[in-house]
């Protein structure tokens, strides 16, 4: 069975208000795609994702003819108007070569006079249109901007929870207390320096422990969840007092603090 890990990182550079095409670009390389069968999590997570990301893709449709003011408005004449002012005086032309012999002069006299009215209520018209097309146009973009929001939280719900999915062959799994626990070796490991203290090298021992236990407990058929995580706020404070600096890329932040606020709101509410 193909094991597919969720990339948690995606989370930090998925944005609220990043074209759709670009998220769902992240999303399907970090993993994000998969249909698990049956109701719960992390079923309706993946579900609530997708659904967030074809409002996202609707919306962005609708912005995007919204923007186009009418044509009037911008010194633009439709065409409809342009075939509506010549059959006029043609109209005239006729009316007028019939009657009085004076054709020419009843099209180029009358058809301003006609269409000059006609072009005011059209004008008056267009001004309602577009002042609707505006509030519309507020009205789409706060929904769009909403449902950009539910695809990242649906997202972060995914990426921190841990668990474990079997999809036809594919075995869908999250582990995001591997991947921290991972960015933390990276961090330790770029940033030793000659001098450092024996809780860092104890540390480093402690995360690789953690690490190769997980990555074993994942090549198991069916892995219990305890054996996919680790003792996430004691190994924070633990890395913490260390004072090592944060990676320059940001990767694995947006992570970090999801956990941290995770682990926090269960403390709080013992």
């Amino acid at each position: 069975m193909h094991l597919q890990r969720l990339d948690p990182g995606v989370l930090d550079r998925l944005a609220p208000t990043a074209p759709a095409s670009v998220n769902r670009t992240l999303l399907r390389d970090a993993g994000f795609f998969a249909e698990p069968a049956g109701a719960g999590p992390p079923g309706t997570d993946f579900i609530a994702l997708r659904v967030a990301l074809g409002a996202v893709d609707s919306a962005e449709r609708e912005i995007e003819v919204l923007l186009n003011p009418i044509p009037w408005l911008v010194g633009t004449v439709p065409t409809a108007v342009r075939w509506g002012v010549v059959a006029t005086a043609a109209v005239l032309a006729i009316v007028g070569g019939a009657t009085t012999g004076l054709g020419t002069i009843w099209a180029l006299v009358g058809t301003p006079l006609v269409l000059t009215p006609l072009c005011l209520l059209g004008l008056a018209w267009a001004l309602v249109q577009d002042q609707a097309r505006r509030r519309n146009l507020e009205v789409v973009d706060a929904r769009r901007r909403a449902q950009g929001a539910a695809l990242v939280a649906a997202a972060e719900r995914l990426a921190t929870q841990t668990f474990r999915v079997d999809v036809g062959t594919t075995r869908v799994v999250s582990v995001p207390h591997l991947a921290w626990v991972e960015h933390r070796l990276r961090d330790l490991r770029v940033h030793r320096a000659p001098g450092a203290p024996p809780a860092h090298d104890a540390l480093v021992l402690e995360l690789a422990a953690a690490r190769d236990r997980i990555q074993a407990a994942l090549r198991q058929p069916r892995p219990p969840v305890p054996e996919l995580e680790v003792e996430f706020a004691r190994l924070r404070e633990g890395f913490s007092a260390l004072r090592i600096p944060p990676e320059r890329s940001g990767d694995g932040v947006r992570l970090d603090a999801l956990l941290a606020a995770g682990a926090a709101g269960r403390a709080s509410g013992r």
